[in-house]
């Protein structure tokens, strides 16, 4: 861990050093910002949060959990930072960090921006939502990829002050850096959506029994069809290869690059159709009008999906038909409402709305 103790006064405060890179070279590059890295690599031992921590300390011991304590120090820990370096924007791209939100509710003098860094459902808004830590979220400015996520923002009563659906920065900074191909060297890719080994239980449409069946159910297509398969892995953790390994053997290849950023977008651009359960990505694709199949096997109509390319069982050939229809015709798949659309691709690439949005602020 790196301990720091001069914190530079800055016009902007980037919470969360996850996806720096895309935010400073898409939006930031070119305003005065300080990176507040969150994730524990980095501890600032400046007087004046030193001074606020111990100021509250009654505060602080009111909690009656230990953890609930250890939360309490965070959070002062980060709203002291904030107001000690009294910036105009405090921006992030992980819109759902409790102690962004909290930062956010205690310097109202500051515009918080929150730029969304997934796929956000009634999963996220409520249905783990921790409430015996946040009663609901608070983003002053929130930037959403589509009509979806501000529909449930606002139906779980989150407080915000304006949100704005402007489509995925990291999916419009790639096109802005790679141009379109044609080269299709895979028909099928297969998004993964490992979740580190853990066991996500429940009716939805990504829980690990629902999403093992659909597995299953490619893999069988595959070998009976002689598809070429490609999955796109996440992590270079051996786990995760060994998990899609044991289902697909020799069917399938199995890639990732992790110095590369965008290794998933560019295998996905290299694939005829994409299959995905609910992840960012695939939504992302699908705005673009790329050709996506999604596999909803939860029968939960809370998690919406475009009617005619969706699979919302694997008891009949619908799977199948639909491939070999993708395959064979250009035919565009739209979503059932406007609430339902995850992702949009606006003509004005997303970041620079946010640019524009910053630089208003902080001029």
């Amino acid at each position: 861990m790196k301990i720091q103790f001069n914190i530079p006064k800055s016009d902007i405060v980037l919470f969360d050093e996850v996806n720096k890179e895309i935010l400073i070279n898409s939006i930031l590059q070119d305003f005065d910002y300080y990176i507040l890295e969150t994730r524990g690599r980095v501890l600032v031992l400046n007087y004046y949060v030193l001074y606020e921590i111990l100021s509250q300390i009654s505060q602080i011991f009111k909690k009656r959990k230990l953890i609930n304590k250890l939360r309490e120090i965070k959070k002062i820990y980060f709203i002291s930072i904030v107001n000690y370096i009294s910036p105009k924007v405090l921006i992030t791209f992980i819109d759902n960090d409790p102690y962004f939100h909290a930062v956010c509710r205690e310097c109202r003098n500051i515009t918080g921006v929150a730029i969304q860094n997934g796929a956000r459902t009634h999963y996220n808004f409520n249905d783990k939502l921790n409430k015996d830590f946040q009663r609901n979220y608070f983003i002053p400015y929130y930037f959403v990829l589509g009509n979806h996520a501000e529909y449930l923002f606002k139906k779980y009563s989150h407080d915000f002050k304006d949100i704005f659906v402007i489509g995925s920065i990291k999916f419009d900074y790639y096109n802005s850096l790679e141009k379109a191909t044609l080269d299709h060297k895979y028909e099928l890719c297969l998004i993964s959506t490992w979740a580190g080994g853990e066991e996500i239980t429940g009716n939805y449409p990504f829980s690990t029994e629902n999403q093992y069946e659909v597995l299953l159910k490619i893999k069988d297509v595959v070998i009976k069809y002689g598809y070429s398969l490609v999955v796109a892995l996440k992590t270079n953790e051996v786990s995760e290869k060994s998990y899609y390994r044991q289902i697909f053997a020799d069917n399938a290849e199995y890639k990732i690059d992790v110095n590369d950023t965008f290794s998933a977008y560019k295998i996905c651009s290299r694939s005829k159709i994409i299959l995905t359960t609910y992840s960012t990505l695939g939504f992302e694709f699908f705005a673009a009008r790329k050709k996506v199949i999604f596999f909803n096997l939860s029968g939960d109509d809370r998690y919406t999906h475009s009617i005619k390319n969706t699979i919302t069982s694997l008891k009949n050939s619908t799977f199948i038909d639909l491939l070999v229809q993708m395959l064979t015709e250009n035919r565009h798949y739209d979503y059932k409402t406007i609430n339902d659309i995850q992702c949009v691709q606006n003509k004005k690439p997303s970041f620079e709305v946010v640019k524009d949005f910053i630089k208003k602020v902080v001029n």
